[in-house]
C-alpha cells in the first residue's frame, strides 16, 4: 500500500486520535502504530543503500546540573525523493488537513516540519539520558520508529524519577509535546534506553523561525 493511503486511514480515525490528542496535553507523549513492518524495512534498507552520511551527535551536551548524555549517530540531508522525505511531506499534509477542523485549535503556528532527522542508536548505545527538548521547537515532536530495540520513557525530572514507559514498537510514531500544542508550554522529560538492536528512527520537529534565546 502507498505511504499516503496508510498515512491518510491514519488520519481517519478520529477517536482514535481524540484519545491520543488528550494523552500528549495530560502526560507529554503518546504512541500509537503507523506503519507496517515492511513499510519500515524499506526506509532502513534505503538509508542503508543510498550513501547517507550518519554523523555523531556530541556524547556529552548542557551545562553542569543540566548535562545530557547520548550516544547516537544522525543524518538530515535527504534527497527529496528517497522515502524520508515522502514520509515526512505526506505526514505533514494529513495533520495540517485532519487539524484544521479541530476546535479549538491546537497548534500556536500551522505545522510545518523544517527540522527532519534520520537517528541510529548503536546496538549497546546508552540511548540519550533525561532531558527536554529545546524551547525553540513548537507543537509536535513526531518519531517514527523504523528498526531496533530500546526502551522510551517519559518522566519528571533528569534524574528520571516517576518514569512511564512509552511504547517504542516498530512501526510505533512517538508524539511528544512541545510548547504551543493546546496552549500548553510545558515541555516533557524522556529518555530512551536499552538499546538492545540497532535503532533507527526518524524524527520530525518545527523550529520556529522566530524564535530568540532568552
Amino acid at each position: 500500500m502507498m505511504v499516503e493511503r496508510l498515512i491518510e486511514r491514519f488520519f481517519w480515525q478520529d477517536a482514535l486520535l481524540h484519545r491520543v490528542f488528550r494523552q500528549i496535553a495530560d502526560m507529554g507523549g503518546a504512541s500509537v502504530p503507523i506503519l507496517p513492518l515492511e513499510y519500515c524495512e524499506q526506509l532502513v534498507t534505503e538509508a542503508k543503500t543510498s550513501g547517507y552520511l550518519f554523523m555523531p551527535e556530541l556524547a556529552e551536551q548542557g551545562k553542569p546540573g543540566t548535562k545530557v548524555y547520548q550516544e547516537l549517530e544522525t543524518v538530515t540531508d535527504f534527497p527529496r525523493d528517497s522515502g524520508s522525505s515522502l514520509l515526512k511531506y505526506t505526514f505533514e499534509v494529513e495533520l495540517k488537513e485532519y487539524t484544521h477542523a479541530l476546535f479549538p485549535y491546537p497548534f500556536t503556528l500551522t505545522p510545518y516540519f523544517n527540522s527532519v532527522t534520520l537517528a541510529r542508536y548503536p546496538k549497546g548505545s546508552i540511548g540519550i539520558t533525561p532531558h527536554m527538548d529545546h524551547l525553540k521547537y513548537k507543537n509536535l515532536l513526531c518519531i517514527f520508529v523504523l528498526a531496533g530495540k530500546g526502551k522510551f520513557f517519559l518522566c519528571n525530572d533528569r534524574q528520571g524519577n516517576n518514569a512511564k514507559e512509552i511504547d517504542a514498537s516498530v512501526g510505533n510514531i512517538i508524539f511528544l509535546r512541545c510548547p504551543g500544542f493546546r496552549g500548553i508550554e510545558k515541555r516533557p522529560f524522556h529518555f530512551l534506553s536499552n538499546i538492545d538492536e540497532t535503532r533507527y528512527s526518524l524524527v520530525l520537529r518545527q523550529e520556529d523561525p522566530s524564535y530568540t534565546a532568552p
